[in-house]
């Protein structure tokens, strides 16, 4: 054998042996590798072993709903944040809702847990006006819908149900019924009154408009009532006391004198007040008084009394623009077609004073 050939063997045999030695470390790191992933692995233990405790149904809100279960493993109750994290799903609207429990630390792997978000109840219905006069026209007060505070959205919230079929342009009782939708159930109903048509410009009601009622004397020489103003939020109030208009006009209210005068005795006018809107309502009609208080208002009584003899009309207008304060009531035709002409609308007679 040549001393050339002799070389070129041991050349062979050396990069064998160098190869041989640098794939050697690359194994045995693969393999540590391998066993350490392996024995952290059999060292936690799994998340879909533990018990999370069920979740009751949930009330749609409106936002996301991310409740936190109890979760535990062997009696262990685990804790958020060091042996697991919460993740939700979209969370929003009626139906199976999600919540994801991933495990950390001594904990691995992800539990998927459902619950129910079931629809809200509509609690409470309203309507701008519950007393018309008839005019051939259809009446179609604003209806405004409440989930405890929050107001609802027509046509996605909640729907009236047959207001398109409905009579309600005739001389009565009508009923508007309302429905939850999507996020909302219930059923709610709600009535207004039409009636019947002014005879002329100067008649209202002509008969006992309420159980309250006794023929007013003829001799009677009538109360004053008394009529004031409020320049911060526009509403006129009316009251036979003086202690109370005393009251008022301390408190900044604007005295505008003798509004009229009432009987002692004939048709109860009743006073309501709205607490939330800062506003006192009078009417004869023990319907519309009794509407008021279903849909929240106080029953503050008789106010005071309509002359059966029908002596001095007082006229009752409404401002359609006005959310609050919105009834106007007075004896003079020029303040009546004043505020007609500057839109308000013609509610006809409310009741009567003395001469």
């Amino acid at each position: 054998m040549s001393t050339k050939t002799i070389a070129t063997k041991i050349a062979r045999t050396a990069l064998a042996v160098v190869l041989a030695m640098s794939f050697v470390p690359i194994a045995m790191i693969a393999n540590a590798t391998q066993q350490a992933h392996a024995e952290q692995a059999m060292s936690t233990t799994p998340i879909t072993d533990a018990y999370v405790e069920p979740i009751p149904d949930q009330v749609y809100t409106g936002v996301q709903i991310k409740p936190k279960p109890k979760v535990m493993i062997g009696g262990k109750t685990l804790v958020e944040g060091t042996d697991y994290t919460l993740e939700y799903g979209r969370n929003l609207g009626e139906g199976t809702a999600h919540v994801y429990v991933n495990g950390i630390g001594a904990y691995s792997g992800r539990k998927i847990v459902t619950f129910d978000i079931i629809q809200a109840q509509i609690t409470s219905i309203s309507l701008s006006e519950t007393r018309y006069f008839y005019d051939g026209k259809r009446k179609t007060p604003i209806v405004t819908v409440k989930s405890g505070d929050k107001e609802l959205v027509n046509g996605q919230d909640y729907i009236v149900v047959g207001m398109q079929t409905q009579d309600l342009s005739s001389v009565g009782v009508h009923t508007l019924t309302v429905k939850g939708t999507a996020n909302y159930a219930g059923v709610l109903t709600a009535d207004f009154e039409i009636l019947e048509p002014l005879e002329d410009e100067d008649s209202g009601i002509k008969s006992p408009a309420n159980d309250d009622s006794t023929p007013t004397d003829p001799n009677d020489p009538g109360q004053v009532m008394f009529r004031l103003y409020n320049p911060n939020s526009g509403e006129h109030f009316y009251t036979l006391s003086t202690v109370e208009r005393d009251n008022l006009i301390s408190v900044g209210w604007n005295d505008e004198g003798e509004g009229w005068k009432a009987p002692s005795k004939g048709d109860a006018v009743y006073r309501l007040y709205n607490e939330y809107g800062g506003e006192h309502h009078y009417t004869l009609s023990t319907f519309e008084r009794d509407s008021l208080v279903a849909a929240g208002w106080n029953d503050e009584g008789i106010g005071w009394y309509s002359d059966t003899g029908y002596s001095v009309p007082l006229y009752r207008v409404y401002n359609p623009n006005e959310f609050a304060n919105n009834h106007h009531y007075t004896t003079s035709e020029v303040e009546r077609d004043f505020l007609l002409n500057e839109g308000w609308n013609n509610e006809g007679i409310s009741w009567y004073g003395l001469k």
